[in-house]
């Protein structure tokens, strides 16, 4: 997520390093379609959709000030889902393990800024060479 790129690379991103992965580790990982990520602002769910996966043609470009929940769901089985009576649970249609996790990323001038991440995510982005954003 850097100031420039596409929205759409943050799926490509996703995808590859789930690719890396399954090749270091030999266990194979599956992206979940159908469900994406979001914008963050003044309500909890807005546009634009973030997707976990490499999704081709053209998207919007990432500038300071966008936030977005960032929030694959990954399984070890098949990528099929099915929707619980409570309408909210969401399983594998094999019942594989499958995991979702979110992270809330807000773009600033001098970087991203990891705001669920008890440091702002400035150890990580150090790690990958990528600027910390955050207002300390």
């Amino acid at each position: 997520m850097r100031a420039g790129n596409n929205l759409n690379d943050i799926g490509g991103a996703i995808e590859d390093y789930l690719e890396e992965i399954n090749i270091s580790s030999g266990v194979e990982f599956g992206i979940i379609e159908g469900y994406t990520g979001h914008g963050i602002g003044r309500e909890m769910h807005m546009d634009p959709d973030v997707y976990n996966y490499r999704v081709k043609g053209r998207s919007a470009r990432l500038t300071p000030g966008v936030v977005l929940a960032i929030e694959p769901m990954v399984t070890l089985g098949c990528a099929e889902t099915e929707v619980g009576s409570d309408d909210w649970t969401v399983s594998t249609v094999d019942k594989s393990k499958a995991c979702h996790w979110e992270h809330t990323v807000a773009l600033t001038s001098a970087g991203v800024w990891v705001l669920t991440a008890d440091d702002g995510g400035r150890e990580k982005l150090a790690r990958l060479g990528a600027p910390y954003g955050g207002l300390d």
